[in-house]
Protein backbone atom coordinates (compact mmCIF):
# COMPACT_ATOMS: atom_id res chain seq x y z
CA UNK A 1 0.00 0.00 0.00
CA UNK A 2 1.19 3.53 -1.06
CA UNK A 3 0.50 6.76 0.65
CA UNK A 4 -2.30 8.63 -0.41
CA UNK A 5 -1.21 12.22 -1.13
CA UNK A 6 -4.37 13.48 0.79
CA UNK A 7 -2.89 12.33 3.97
CA UNK A 8 -2.61 14.99 6.24
CA UNK A 9 1.07 14.85 8.55
CA UNK A 10 0.49 13.06 12.01
CA UNK A 11 -3.25 11.17 10.62
CA UNK A 12 -3.76 7.50 12.17
CA UNK A 13 -3.58 5.64 8.78
CA UNK A 14 -2.82 2.38 10.51
CA UNK A 15 -6.12 0.82 9.17
CA UNK A 16 -5.35 1.14 5.96
CA UNK A 17 -1.86 0.23 5.62
CA UNK A 18 -2.85 -2.69 7.82
CA UNK A 19 -1.25 -2.04 10.88
CA UNK A 20 -1.80 -3.37 14.22
CA UNK A 21 -1.74 -1.47 17.25
CA UNK A 22 1.17 -3.20 19.69
CA UNK A 23 0.42 -4.17 22.89
CA UNK A 24 3.36 -4.79 26.09
CA UNK A 25 1.06 -8.01 27.20
CA UNK A 26 1.82 -9.94 24.24
CA UNK A 27 5.74 -9.84 24.84
CA UNK A 28 7.10 -13.41 25.78
CA UNK A 29 6.88 -15.07 28.80
CA UNK A 30 9.21 -13.02 31.67
CA UNK A 31 9.55 -10.24 28.74
CA UNK A 32 10.28 -6.77 30.69
CA UNK A 33 10.21 -3.08 29.68
CA UNK A 34 12.10 -1.07 31.86
CA UNK A 35 12.76 -1.93 35.51
CA UNK A 36 9.06 -1.43 37.02
CA UNK A 37 7.78 -4.97 36.64
CA UNK A 38 7.19 -7.80 33.86
CA UNK A 39 4.62 -7.76 31.04
CA UNK A 40 3.86 -10.85 30.89
CA UNK A 41 1.18 -13.14 28.70
CA UNK A 42 1.41 -16.75 30.40
CA UNK A 43 -0.56 -15.19 33.53
CA UNK A 44 -3.81 -13.56 32.07
CA UNK A 45 -7.45 -15.03 33.86
CA UNK A 46 -10.63 -14.73 33.12
CA UNK A 47 -12.31 -11.53 34.45
CA UNK A 48 -15.36 -9.72 33.76
CA UNK A 49 -15.69 -8.53 30.04
CA UNK A 50 -15.42 -4.85 29.52
CA UNK A 51 -14.63 -2.46 27.00
CA UNK A 52 -11.62 -2.39 25.51
CA UNK A 53 -9.62 1.08 25.66
CA UNK A 54 -9.16 2.90 22.38
CA UNK A 55 -9.35 6.51 21.34
CA UNK A 56 -9.26 7.94 18.07
CA UNK A 57 -7.01 10.70 16.88
CA UNK A 58 -8.41 14.51 17.26
CA UNK A 59 -6.87 15.04 13.54
CA UNK A 60 -9.04 12.46 11.85
CA UNK A 61 -12.77 13.25 14.00
CA UNK A 62 -11.78 17.13 14.91
CA UNK A 63 -15.42 17.86 13.52
CA UNK A 64 -16.98 16.07 16.42
CA UNK A 65 -16.07 19.14 19.04
CA UNK A 66 -17.68 22.46 18.77
CA UNK A 67 -16.82 25.67 18.99
CA UNK A 68 -17.78 26.71 22.66
CA UNK A 69 -18.31 23.56 23.80
CA UNK A 70 -17.02 22.63 27.64
CA UNK A 71 -14.39 19.70 27.17
CA UNK A 72 -11.70 18.74 29.66
CA UNK A 73 -8.08 18.42 28.15
CA UNK A 74 -5.70 15.97 30.10
CA UNK A 75 -2.19 15.10 29.98
CA UNK A 76 -1.83 12.07 27.99
CA UNK A 77 1.13 10.55 29.54
CA UNK A 78 3.10 7.75 28.23
CA UNK A 79 2.97 4.03 29.88
CA UNK A 80 0.89 1.15 29.52
CA UNK A 81 -2.90 1.12 29.90
CA UNK A 82 -4.16 -0.82 33.25
CA UNK A 83 -8.17 -1.24 34.14
CA UNK A 84 -9.22 -2.26 37.76
CA UNK A 85 -12.28 -3.22 39.54
CA UNK A 86 -14.27 -5.41 42.24
CA UNK A 87 -17.06 -6.49 40.28
CA UNK A 88 -20.89 -6.79 41.18
CA UNK A 89 -19.51 -9.78 43.06
CA UNK A 90 -17.03 -7.87 44.86
CA UNK A 91 -14.24 -9.74 43.16
CA UNK A 92 -11.19 -8.02 42.43
CA UNK A 93 -9.66 -8.11 39.41
CA UNK A 94 -6.41 -5.75 37.88
CA UNK A 95 -4.99 -6.21 34.36
CA UNK A 96 -3.92 -4.35 31.44
CA UNK A 97 -5.38 -3.11 28.43
CA UNK A 98 -6.67 -6.43 26.69
CA UNK A 99 -5.87 -9.09 29.98
CA UNK A 100 -6.78 -9.90 33.72
CA UNK A 101 -3.90 -10.22 35.35
CA UNK A 102 -3.32 -13.49 38.16
CA UNK A 103 -3.35 -11.81 41.55
CA UNK A 104 -0.82 -14.33 43.25
CA UNK A 105 1.76 -12.96 39.85
CA UNK A 106 3.51 -10.21 42.45
CA UNK A 107 5.83 -8.76 40.07
CA UNK A 108 3.23 -8.58 37.56
CA UNK A 109 3.16 -4.84 36.42
CA UNK A 110 -0.26 -4.27 36.85
CA UNK A 111 -0.96 -6.22 39.94
CA UNK A 112 1.85 -4.12 41.38
CA UNK A 113 0.26 -1.32 40.91
CA UNK A 114 -2.79 -2.34 42.45
CA UNK A 115 -0.96 -3.58 45.52
CA UNK A 116 1.07 -0.11 45.83
CA UNK A 117 -2.24 2.33 45.91
CA UNK A 118 -4.51 -0.52 47.60
CA UNK A 119 -6.95 -0.50 44.77
CA UNK A 120 -8.73 -3.60 46.16
CA UNK A 121 -9.74 -2.50 48.96
CA UNK A 122 -10.62 1.18 48.06
CA UNK A 123 -12.71 -0.01 44.74
CA UNK A 124 -14.11 -2.96 47.13
CA UNK A 125 -16.11 -0.38 48.88
CA UNK A 126 -17.76 0.58 45.19
CA UNK A 127 -18.35 -3.16 43.64
CA UNK A 128 -19.53 -2.23 39.78
CA UNK A 129 -16.91 0.42 38.86
CA UNK A 130 -13.83 0.23 37.01
CA UNK A 131 -10.85 2.48 36.78
CA UNK A 132 -8.92 3.10 33.94
CA UNK A 133 -5.99 4.54 33.72
CA UNK A 134 -1.94 4.88 32.64
CA UNK A 135 0.73 2.76 34.73
CA UNK A 136 3.95 4.71 33.81
CA UNK A 137 7.46 5.49 35.42
CA UNK A 138 9.82 2.73 34.77
CA UNK A 139 7.33 1.50 31.97
CA UNK A 140 8.41 3.14 28.48
CA UNK A 141 10.94 6.32 27.56
CA UNK A 142 9.29 8.99 29.23
CA UNK A 143 10.02 8.29 32.99
CA UNK A 144 8.39 11.38 35.06
CA UNK A 145 10.32 11.04 37.34
CA UNK A 146 10.16 7.95 38.57
CA UNK A 147 13.33 6.31 40.59
CA UNK A 148 15.01 2.72 39.02
CA UNK A 149 12.37 0.91 40.26
CA UNK A 150 9.46 3.35 40.57
CA UNK A 151 5.80 2.64 38.76
CA UNK A 152 3.05 5.10 39.14
CA UNK A 153 -0.76 5.05 38.61
CA UNK A 154 -3.28 8.00 37.20
CA UNK A 155 -6.94 7.05 36.47
CA UNK A 156 -8.60 8.53 33.45
CA UNK A 157 -11.90 7.13 33.43
CA UNK A 158 -14.47 5.07 35.21
CA UNK A 159 -16.44 2.98 33.75
CA UNK A 160 -20.03 1.78 35.80
CA UNK A 161 -20.39 -1.72 34.83
CA UNK A 162 -24.31 -1.75 35.69
CA UNK A 163 -25.09 1.14 33.41
CA UNK A 164 -22.61 0.57 30.85
CA UNK A 165 -21.28 4.02 30.57
CA UNK A 166 -18.66 5.77 31.55
CA UNK A 167 -18.89 8.45 34.14
CA UNK A 168 -19.13 12.28 32.87
CA UNK A 169 -15.92 14.44 34.06
CA UNK A 170 -16.92 15.88 37.23
CA UNK A 171 -18.72 12.16 38.16
CA UNK A 172 -14.94 11.14 37.44
CA UNK A 173 -13.37 13.32 39.72
CA UNK A 174 -15.40 12.92 42.39
CA UNK A 175 -15.43 9.15 42.11
CA UNK A 176 -11.59 9.34 42.45
CA UNK A 177 -10.92 12.22 45.59
CA UNK A 178 -14.06 9.72 47.75
CA UNK A 179 -11.22 6.73 47.36
CA UNK A 180 -8.45 8.40 47.08
CA UNK A 181 -7.37 7.27 43.17
CA UNK A 182 -4.90 9.84 41.80
CA UNK A 183 -5.97 11.28 38.12
CA UNK A 184 -4.53 12.75 35.45
CA UNK A 185 -3.28 15.89 35.01
CA UNK A 186 -5.68 18.78 33.15
CA UNK A 187 -4.03 20.95 30.71
CA UNK A 188 -7.40 22.62 30.29
CA UNK A 189 -10.96 23.01 30.75
CA UNK A 190 -13.45 25.42 29.47
CA UNK A 191 -15.07 26.50 25.98
CA UNK A 192 -13.36 24.53 22.45
CA UNK A 193 -11.86 26.36 20.32
CA UNK A 194 -9.40 24.38 17.52
CA UNK A 195 -6.64 26.59 17.70
CA UNK A 196 -5.84 25.38 21.31
CA UNK A 197 -4.96 21.86 19.76
CA UNK A 198 -1.33 23.21 20.25
CA UNK A 199 -1.76 22.40 24.04
CA UNK A 200 -0.45 18.72 22.55
CA UNK A 201 3.00 20.34 22.33
CA UNK A 202 5.07 21.53 25.70
CA UNK A 203 7.15 19.61 28.45
CA UNK A 204 5.45 17.03 30.72
CA UNK A 205 3.29 18.97 33.58
CA UNK A 206 3.58 16.37 35.78
CA UNK A 207 5.83 16.92 39.18
CA UNK A 208 9.10 15.42 38.22
CA UNK A 209 8.92 15.15 35.03
CA UNK A 210 11.94 16.63 32.37
CA UNK A 211 10.54 15.54 29.37
CA UNK A 212 8.37 16.06 26.84
CA UNK A 213 4.41 15.61 27.44
CA UNK A 214 3.02 13.07 24.88
CA UNK A 215 0.04 14.96 23.79
CA UNK A 216 -3.78 15.51 25.49
CA UNK A 217 -7.04 13.46 25.32
CA UNK A 218 -9.87 15.87 24.83
CA UNK A 219 -13.85 15.22 26.28
CA UNK A 220 -16.60 17.29 26.58
CA UNK A 221 -17.62 17.69 30.53
CA UNK A 222 -21.09 15.83 29.72
CA UNK A 223 -20.54 12.71 28.59
CA UNK A 224 -22.16 12.36 25.15
CA UNK A 225 -22.33 9.58 22.23
CA UNK A 226 -22.39 10.73 18.38
CA UNK A 227 -24.14 8.98 15.80
CA UNK A 228 -22.01 6.81 13.78
CA UNK A 229 -19.33 7.20 16.03
CA UNK A 230 -19.69 6.18 19.59
CA UNK A 231 -18.32 7.55 22.32
CA UNK A 232 -16.90 11.38 22.77
CA UNK A 233 -13.47 11.39 23.38
CA UNK A 234 -10.19 11.77 21.20
CA UNK A 235 -6.39 12.25 21.49
CA UNK A 236 -3.94 14.21 19.83
CA UNK A 237 -0.23 13.35 20.24
CA UNK A 238 2.75 16.31 19.79
CA UNK A 239 5.32 16.36 17.32
CA UNK A 240 7.68 17.09 20.28
CA UNK A 241 7.01 13.40 21.49
CA UNK A 242 6.96 11.70 18.07
CA UNK A 243 10.00 13.40 16.84
CA UNK A 244 11.79 12.94 20.51
CA UNK A 245 15.18 12.16 21.16
CA UNK A 246 15.80 11.31 24.86
CA UNK A 247 12.77 12.55 26.08
CA UNK A 248 13.07 15.75 24.44
CA UNK A 249 12.11 17.04 21.06
CA UNK A 250 15.05 17.23 18.27
CA UNK A 251 16.81 21.05 18.82
CA UNK A 252 15.93 22.02 15.06
CA UNK A 253 12.06 21.83 16.03
CA UNK A 254 12.49 23.09 19.58
CA UNK A 255 11.75 26.74 17.76
CA UNK A 256 8.66 25.11 16.73
CA UNK A 257 7.33 23.45 19.64
CA UNK A 258 7.93 26.65 21.81
CA UNK A 259 5.77 28.92 19.19
CA UNK A 260 2.73 25.95 19.71
CA UNK A 261 3.29 26.44 23.50
CA UNK A 262 3.03 30.34 23.40
CA UNK A 263 0.01 30.23 21.16
CA UNK A 264 -1.84 27.64 23.20
CA UNK A 265 -1.03 29.69 26.02
CA UNK A 266 -2.50 32.94 24.97
CA UNK A 267 -5.52 31.62 23.49
CA UNK A 268 -6.44 30.09 27.05
CA UNK A 269 -6.10 33.13 28.64
CA UNK A 270 -8.35 34.52 26.18
CA UNK A 271 -11.10 32.02 25.78
CA UNK A 272 -10.72 31.98 29.59
CA UNK A 273 -11.12 35.91 30.04
CA UNK A 274 -14.23 35.56 27.46
CA UNK A 275 -12.23 37.93 25.22
CA UNK A 276 -12.93 35.84 21.85
CA UNK A 277 -15.79 36.67 20.05
CA UNK A 278 -16.11 33.28 18.38
CA UNK A 279 -16.26 31.29 21.64
CA UNK A 280 -18.56 33.48 23.15
CA UNK A 281 -20.86 33.60 20.22
CA UNK A 282 -20.58 29.95 19.74
CA UNK A 283 -21.58 29.14 23.52
CA UNK A 284 -24.93 31.12 23.16
CA UNK A 285 -25.35 29.56 20.48
CA UNK A 286 -25.00 26.11 21.83
CA UNK A 287 -27.25 26.81 24.62
CA UNK A 288 -30.03 26.98 22.05
CA UNK A 289 -29.51 24.08 20.35
CA UNK A 290 -30.88 20.46 21.53
CA UNK A 291 -28.85 18.22 23.12
CA UNK A 292 -28.39 14.71 21.46
CA UNK A 293 -26.58 11.78 21.47
CA UNK A 294 -26.06 12.58 25.44
CA UNK A 295 -26.26 8.08 26.55
CA UNK A 296 -25.91 4.85 25.02
CA UNK A 297 -29.87 3.55 24.00
CA UNK A 298 -30.47 1.19 26.67
CA UNK A 299 -29.90 -1.80 24.14
CA UNK A 300 -26.64 -0.98 24.13
CA UNK A 301 -24.01 -3.86 24.74
CA UNK A 302 -20.73 -5.14 25.03
CA UNK A 303 -20.03 -7.88 22.28
CA UNK A 304 -18.23 -11.16 22.65
CA UNK A 305 -14.44 -8.70 21.79
CA UNK A 306 -15.25 -6.60 24.55
CA UNK A 307 -15.69 -3.08 22.52
CA UNK A 308 -18.80 -1.28 23.76
CA UNK A 309 -21.56 -0.95 21.22
CA UNK A 310 -23.53 2.32 20.49
CA UNK A 311 -26.59 2.01 18.70
CA UNK A 312 -26.70 4.81 15.36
Amino acid sequence: TFADPSWEVGQDVSAELKIERYDPDTLPEGGRRGSGGSFRSGNAVKGPQLPIYDIEGYRKYKSLFKIGEEVWLSEKRHGSNGRFCCDLDNKFHAGSRKEWKDQTDTADLWVKTAIKYNLQEKLATVPGFAVYGEVHGQVQDLKYGAGQTDVYFAAFDVYDMTRECYLSVDDFFAFCARLDIPTVGTLYRGPWKPTLVDLCEGMSTVAGANHVREGFVIKPIVERYAKHFGRVVLKMVGQGYHLRSNGLPPKEIQPEVDAAVARANAEMERILAGQDPEVEAAKVDLLSQPILDLTPAPDDKIDESGALKVAA
